[in-house]
């Protein structure tokens, strides 16, 4: 044991000297008989009958790595006051706030954290946090929890798809990187500008994602995304179609085919570079044909969609040259 005897003034130094040059070695207790946690979180031992373990938080310089016990043992120890170390030591100390997610209730509660490398001091709550602070506080929260505390609304969604998309499909502009970790490290960019007045779990879940992600993008930059990769495709009928982006499958666009009669080539996006995949519809919005070539449909496989579709839906059009014929939303033949 260190025992120190040169008298009280010196003794009082000795637990400062050591967490100078060992403050990864400052331990506290983990609740388990003679178990401690030390602040560079590797976990240690004393003997049972040691009278150290009565001590909540001790330094200790000196350890045994053993071959059959994950905890190393405690051969040297001194017993510490830690709120006198840290008041002659405040370097020790670190903070940070962080966030508690109440479900339940819809609130956020900060608190902030004091450490000693990994161990820690003490949490107190931020009873009136400032919103800066507070908006900080649940940045640190939404890194720790991930972005699927977020509202990811399908808008939302297909918003950061298209992004996704555009990197892939237009390397030689420059996308803003929209992965999980590319996002997280951004969160003051572009979600911090839509987070006034956010000061609950509840607010923070009704934030616009979607306008949000839009703080990733300039202006000329938005404008390019919505020519190159749009939301909706126009078909022949005059209705916009939502486009269904994936991370790594082609673009779908899911419509009746009546309405791409009159259409001979297969749409393309992202400058002519990606034709789109046609889920191709019956009048009950079942898909009857999936392609991604719509001029080689309508010269082959629709004869038999045609012949099938006559004998189900005989009151709808079913032409013979659908490429060059009228497109229809009408659920009934011209009359």
């Amino acid at each position: 044991r260190l025992n120190a005897r040169a008298g009280e003034a010196d003794s009082a130094l000795i637990p400062g000297l050591l967490a100078t040059a060992f403050a990864d070695r400052i331990a506290r207790r983990r609740g388990l008989e003679g178990r401690y946690q030390l602040a560079n979180g590797m976990g240690v031992m004393l003997d049972r009958d040691d009278a150290l373990g009565r001590h909540e938080w001790l330094i200790a310089p000196l350890l045994l790595q053993g071959s059959n016990t994950p905890d190393a043992r405690i051969l040297q120890a001194l017993a510490l006051d830690i709120d006198a170390l840290i008041a002659r030591k405040p370097a020790l100390l670190r903070q940070s706030d962080s966030v508690e997610w109440d479900d339940v209730q819809g609130t956020l509660k900060a608190f902030r954290r004091t450490q000693i490398g990994q161990l820690t001091v003490s949490v107190k709550p931020l009873a009136k946090p400032s919103e800066e602070e507070l908006h900080q506080a649940m940045l640190n929260g939404i890194r720790d929890k991930g972005l699927q505390v977020l509202n990811w609304t399908p808008e939302a969604e297909q918003l950061r798809l298209r992004l996704h998309c555009a990197a892939k499909w237009l390397p030689e502009v420059e996308w803003p990187a929209v992965d999980d970790a590319s996002l997280l490290a951004a969160l003051e960019l572009w979600l911090l500008p839509e987070m006034h007045g956010v000061h609950s779990l509840r607010a923070l879940k009704a934030l616009n994602v979607s306008r949000a992600l839009q703080n990733l993008l300039t202006w000329p930059l938005r404008q390019r995304l919505d020519s190159a990769l749009p939301e909706h495709y126009t078909v022949p009928t005059e209705s916009r179609i939502a486009i269904r982006y994936h991370e790594d499958n082609a673009p779908v666009l899911a419509v009746r085919m009546q309405e791409m009669f009159g259409e001979a080539t297969t749409p393309v996006i992202a400058d002519g570079r990606v034709p789109l995949v046609l889920e191709l519809l019956s009048p009950a919005r079942r898909p009857l044909q999936i392609t991604r070539d719509l001029s080689a449909f309508w010269q082959g496989a629709y004869r038999e969609v045609q012949k099938e579709m006559k004998g189900r839906y005989p009151k709808h059009v079913w032409p013979d040259d659908p490429a060059n014929t009228a497109p229809t939303r009408r659920t009934r033949k011209y009359s």
